[in-house]
């Protein structure tokens, strides 16, 4: 929780420092198209920062790591019996 604190600060530091030097009013296209991507993926983070902090509840917390182990789980299932079917080709193709 203190470490999303911490980072929260320092998105939100970052992205008021580069708000006034990005040139808006620039008539480079390429110029203005980097900058309104960067703030979008500014308040991006930050919207993340914030919705991670507003989860207060333990017990949502807690589910919500059970719910990625079990994802972590599938992923790692689905990768050994691709690997598996990859093993088996090899050794009908010998």
């Amino acid at each position: 929780m203190f470490r999303s604190i911490i980072y929260f600060i320092l998105a939100l530091s970052t992205t008021f420092y580069a708000i006034p030097r990005i040139p808006f009013d620039s008539n480079q296209s390429l110029a203005i198209i980097f900058s309104i991507s960067w703030l979008f993926f500014a308040f991006l983070i930050l919207g993340s920062h914030v919705d991670r902090l507003l989860i207060l509840d333990e017990t949502k917390r807690k589910r919500l790591d059970q719910l990625k182990k079990i994802q972590r789980r599938r992923r790692e299932e689905d990768i050994l019996q691709y690997q598996k079917k990859q093993l088996k080709r090899t050794q009908q193709a010998q």
